[in-house]
């Protein structure tokens, strides 16, 4: 079985290093809806694809393990924030939403990603408090003190971010006192049993009230249905992410659909 997972890895390795050289990625994105019109700024979670040598469309379940595995991960970042941050200063999307970029552990951690950042940010002309990356705990801990600075380094451009499945770890609290974070995504598994688990409700009611004193908002993920959705509108959670709310969609279809 680990021979053959092996093989399959390695298929995907050679897969990931095809597609980046022949560019055939493509950007799909989720918005997050206001949960109060005291924060009427949507916020929008970019995600990626590979396109396959036939035209389908591939989730990042297939591919993105063997990505993180085989450090082709930082080129799919760069990948990413290369597209958008060309869009942005075309002027192509929409409106004043945050746009929130997933930064995987690796680019957090690498000195030559953060600088590129700059770079491109810097470089052009780009509403930067409009960008935001996305962040794990997994990804902060895993080289906390330089992410640390990479964190800070991009904020005093006017970059926020997001602290991402918060709540899935026994650290989560002790992250968020330490991390400059402008918002918390609540973990998925914490939201989509909402309806039919108090102790989930009191968790959440707790994240809430912290994360009100640290002045950051709160994006819960999994939102699945009405009812769950006006839980967390009487909790005081900010936004709502999740089939319930809107299911991932190619880029421009997203950003339609916000005009």
């Amino acid at each position: 079985m680990a021979a053959v997972l092996h093989q399959g890895e390695a298929g995907w390795v050679a897969r990931v290093r095809q597609a980046l050289a022949e560019d055939r990625f493509t950007l799909f994105a989720q918005p997050a809806v206001p949960l109060s019109p005291d924060h009427p700024q949507a916020y929008v979670e970019i995600l990626v694809r590979l396109v396959a040598e036939d035209g389908a469309i591939v989730l990042p379940g297939a591919f993105m393990p063997a990505a993180e595995r085989s450090q082709q991960i930082e080129h799919i970042d760069r990948w990413v924030a290369t597209h958008i941050f060309q869009l942005m200063g075309d002027g192509l999307l929409l409106g004043n939403e945050v746009v929130a970029l997933n930064m995987s552990a690796s680019s957090l951690s690498s000195p030559g990603f953060i600088e590129f950042l700059r770079q491109e940010i810097t470089s052009r002309a780009l509403p930067v408090e409009q960008i935001c990356f996305e962040i794990t705990e997994t990804a902060a801990a895993f080289d906390f003190q330089r992410a640390c600075e990479a964190m800070l380094l991009l904020r005093r451009l006017g970059c926020r971010f997001a602290l991402d499945d918060f709540g899935s770890g026994l650290a989560s609290y002790r992250y968020l006192k330490q991390l400059p974070v402008d918002y918390v995504k609540i973990d998925g598994e914490l939201v989509k049993d909402l309806s039919c688990d108090p102790i989930n409700e009191v968790i959440i009611e707790s994240m809430q009230r912290i994360a009100r004193v640290m002045n950051i908002r709160t994006i819960a993920e999994s939102v699945e249905s009405e009812e769950v959705k006006a839980q967390l509108i009487r909790i005081g959670v900010d936004y709502a992410q999740g089939y319930g709310i809107a299911r991932p969609m190619p880029l421009h279809d997203c950003f339609a659909t916000l005009a």
